[in-house]
């Protein structure tokens, strides 16, 4: 008696929901460690790929190959990776004032041209949204590793809430699976 395989992948879906919890449980009890955490880590990670890309330069030099702007990309990435996983709060607040800035100016171009164009449609719906962005970059500046730690406790919400998701959704798998196999059991045996 031969079964049907299936080509069912819930345990992937089953793995990366309990991921996804994980994550989301943690960002909400200790938002601020996992901001320093997920920065020192990524520091490693391009401090290592700048040593990866440094010994490659070094390498194509003795081969007598160009390695000029690997070299120079190498130590960028080395000291960039090394201080982010030195200092990840200076980092994190770094990323933040970029964010806020970032936000603030795309709020006022976008106030602006609402003011200036004739004929918009929705006029008042564009004006908040302008202002909306510029009080959040606003905001940001004033406070940027608290804003960080927002962002992240946000994230971790919707971590945890696809999580579930997804776990209940490899579960579903699984029982479609397992009816599957009892059905093409039961087919086999009849004939």
């Amino acid at each position: 008696m031969k079964t049907e395989k299936t080509n069912s992948n819930w345990w992937a879906f089953f793995v990366n929901s309990l991921i996804a919890i994980i994550y989301g449980v943690f960002a909400i009890i200790n938002s601020g460690e996992l901001v320093k955490i997920l920065l020192t880590a990524s520091g490693i990670i391009i401090a290592v790929a700048g040593l990866i890309c440094l010994f490659v330069a070094l390498h194509r030099k003795k081969n007598m190959n160009s390695y000029g702007m690997l070299l120079f990309e190498s130590i960028v990435m080395i000291v960039f990776g090394a201080v982010t996983a030195i200092w990840p709060q200076k980092i994190a607040e770094l990323l933040v004032f970029v964010i806020a800035f970032w936000t603030i100016i795309i709020g006022a171009f976008q106030l602006v041209s609402v003011l200036r164009l004739k004929g918009l449609t929705n006029k008042g719906f564009f004006i908040f949204s302008a202002i909306l962005s510029i009080t959040f970059g606003i905001i940001l500046i004033f406070n940027p590793f608290e804003s960080a730690k927002v962002f992240i406790t946000v994230t971790g919400i919707i971590a945890l809430v696809f999580g579930i998701i997804v776990l209940m959704f490899a579960f579903s798998i699984r029982r479609l699976e397992r009816a599957k196999i009892k059905t093409n059991k039961k087919g086999f045996r009849r004939c």
